[in-house]
């Protein structure tokens, strides 16, 4: 299909570097939000173009509880002159960037620094075949951000000393909050703020006085009044990215459908996302079509963190109905001690998102792993491709979490299963070598002489549940330790969620 039009590509960075430079949640929120409202600005003056990605509409222009929508890299329809003004737009927007970051005292020098920092490339180009647009446009893009731009001196990093500074009444805050910005000092609630959505309001007046060490004498506060729960130190990094979105793209573009049907639906994804996230608490840090970034307790209210996950994926499921090649969504899930670098928080989530989930046969997978600050570290995959596992998965957390009636025993039981794990991996290690009708058959045997006391009457369902995961995680691994590790990961979750105590 030819239609021999002019396109302009942009692309934006560094984003990763810049993301390093965050030491505390308000500065990776303020790194993130950066990129976006380059973005928004950038493109302010071109909206009314025909665009190929992302799909632009005036409520990308509102406050979104302070997320970042506007992504990274951008492709339109170009007209006559647009290429020039584009070249114009990047020195204007650069060096009002400079007055806002400096406040008009050092513009000269921070415009210097941004130039030579961010890395703001562009192309126009004609392009005949349509179906071959974006993946055309992207290829080019990613040779161009091959070229890296640095400060050859850097006596001042205006970027690191802006976001150590950001507040309420920076020029972010009022872009991205709109009319939820108090106007006042603190922006962004910090790691230990958001791990307690329970008691949020005392917390954050707590952290408001900065006395010194507040943080333990907020958590010794709420061990005397008997309202400390262990998970009240962690926080949890989510980062998704889409699988297969470029299939999606080729589809349509070789069927003759606009590619911009999909980036509308991925921004009514995103305007979703801000909503399911905030009900639950947490932070969205930035949301870019397929591209998530999440900062969330691991429980909020009568919701855990993978209630939260799941209620993304099936948003994106459902609006992603439409397409003949539907696109999924993988996840890496970092929980971290609220003290934990945030540098090392960021790595681990990439690691977890790119090189766990994301390499999983057909992806469509949630990694995630919890950091003790004691140094203990549990870790596991679930396929959400595979759902006789996924759905399991997700059982047995709810059936197992502390409910208002919640007995001692419960917490008993559970730790004993996490020892008989353990304990028993060789003998399991046999059972489910065996041909699947006799696997099963053995694996309730061995369970029903292992948990024959009174006290595990009442836990039947929850055995009856552990068995299948176990089975299915085996018949998806055909691996052992595999299957012992991911078992044993959400035992041991379950139990730190339930847990007043630090371990």
């Amino acid at each position: 299909m030819s239609d021999n039009k002019k396109y302009i590509a942009l692309t934006l960075g560094p984003i990763y570097r810049t993301l390093m430079l965050a030491k505390s949640s308000k500065e990776l929120w303020a790194a993130s939000y950066l990129f976006s409202y380059l973005g928004k600005e950038l493109i302010k003056g071109f909206k009314e173009r025909n665009f190929v990605l992302p799909y632009i509409d005036e409520k990308l222009y509102k406050p979104a509880y302070g997320a970042g929508l506007f992504p990274d890299r951008y492709i339109f329809e170009a007209q006559e002159g647009d290429f020039d003004n584009l070249i114009k737009k990047v020195d204007e927007v650069i060096v009002n960037l400079a007055k806002d970051i400096t406040g008009n005292s050092q513009i000269d020098e921070c415009t210097i620094f941004l130039k030579n920092y961010l890395k703001i490339y562009f192309l126009e180009f004609g392009h005949e075949d349509s179906s071959t647009l974006v993946e055309t446009c992207n290829r080019q893009l990613s040779m161009l951000e091959l070229q890296d731009n640095f400060n050859s001196e850097e006596k001042n990093n205006f970027l690191t000393n802006f976001f150590e500074k950001i507040n309420g009444i920076s020029f972010l805050a009022n872009d991205a909050f709109g009319n939820d910005n108090t106007g006042d000092n603190r922006l962004f609630e910090s790691l230990i703020e958001l791990a307690i959505p329970e008691h949020r309001q005392w917390v954050s007046k707590q952290v408001a006085l900065d006395v010194d060490n507040h943080e333990e004498n907020i958590l010794k506060q709420l061990k005397g009044e008997n309202k400390y729960r262990s998970y009240y130190r962690y926080v949890a990094i989510i980062k998704a990215d889409g699988d297969n979105v470029g299939k999606t793209i080729s589809n349509l573009q070789q069927s003759g459908a606009p590619v911009i049907k999909l980036a509308k639906q991925l921004f009514e994804f995103n305007l979703e996302v801000v909503q399911i996230v905030n009900n639950y608490k947490g932070k969205a840090i930035y949301l870019g079509g397929d591209d998530l970034l999440i900062f969330a307790p691991l429980k909020s209210g009568t919701e855990q963190l993978f209630s939260l996950v799941e209620k993304i994926n099936k948003a994106f499921e459902e609006l992603m109905t439409p397409f003949d090649v539907k696109p999924t969504l993988s996840f890496g899930i970092s929980m971290i001690h609220f003290k934990s670098p945030m540098f090392e928080a960021l790595e681990k989530v990439d690691y977890l998102l790119n090189e766990k989930a994301k390499k999983q046969p057909g992806k469509n997978a949630i990694a995630f792993s919890l950091q003790k600050r004691s140094g203990h570290h549990i870790e596991a995959i679930i396929p959400k491709e595979q759902s006789y596992i996924y759905d399991t998965f997700k059982e047995m957390i709810d059936s197992l979490l502390d409910t208002p009636e919640q007995t001692d025993n419960k917490d008993k039981v559970l730790a004993s299963v996490i020892h008989w794990l353990g304990r028993n991996k060789e003998i399991l290690s046999v059972i489910l070598n065996q041909q699947e009708h006799e696997r099963i058959k053995r694996l309730s045997n061995y369970f029903s002489n292992s948990f024959n006391e009174k006290i595990h009457e009442q836990y039947q369902s929850f055995f009856h549940r552990l068995q299948t995961f176990i089975l299915n995680a085996y018949k998806h691994s055909n691996d052992i330790d595999t299957t012992i590790q991911a078992t044993y990961t959400t035992l041991r979750y379950v139990h730190f969620l339930n847990s007043d105590k630090d371990e």
